[in-house]
């Protein structure tokens, strides 16, 4: 999944409509901006009555939930990128998530080596274990070198 520019401007523009917008009433207004862009909102039937999966596409991001405020403020960090360095500057990648990245590093034979070097990146900037990140960036080092 590829993120265009103007996804990227969509995502700044749809966060920037929802901080001005107390918590309570941001799943509405999402849902408004979801139909507006042509995206996907899934909610139960007998929500929000009960827990049960949610889920919202818009602009190339997906962000699921219990709930559907947990799905908005998931897709809220997923937009922003989750404090990785590249999810600034990325036009060409999708920047993904912590587990991906811990799923694409232990599965590193079966991927191309520019994604397990964005993986490294990820877990070095997410994780809260040292040790996890030391692992990251030794082999961070040691794809960039062979680069």
């Amino acid at each position: 999944m590829t993120a265009a520019p103007e996804d990227i401007d969509l995502h700044a523009k749809i966060a920037f409509l929802l901080e001005a917008v107390p918590a309570e009433e941001q799943s509405d207004t999402m849902r408004e901006l979801v139909e507006r862009t042509g995206g996907l909102w899934l909610v139960p039937d007998d929500a929000p009555a009960t827990s049960h999966y949610h889920e919202l596409m818009v602009g190339g991001i997906c962000a699921t939930g219990s709930t559907m405020s947990e799905c908005v403020e998931n897709y809220l960090a997923l937009a922003a990128g989750k404090g990785s360095r590249t999810a600034a500057t990325t036009h060409e990648t999708t920047v993904p998530t912590l587990i991906e990245a811990r799923a694409t590093l232990a599965d590193a034979a079966h991927h191309a080596p520019g994604d397990v070097l964005t993986a490294c990146v990820v877990i070095e900037d997410q994780t809260d274990e040292p040790a996890e990140a030391a692992q990251a960036r030794d082999l961070r080092a040691l794809l960039e070198c062979e680069r």
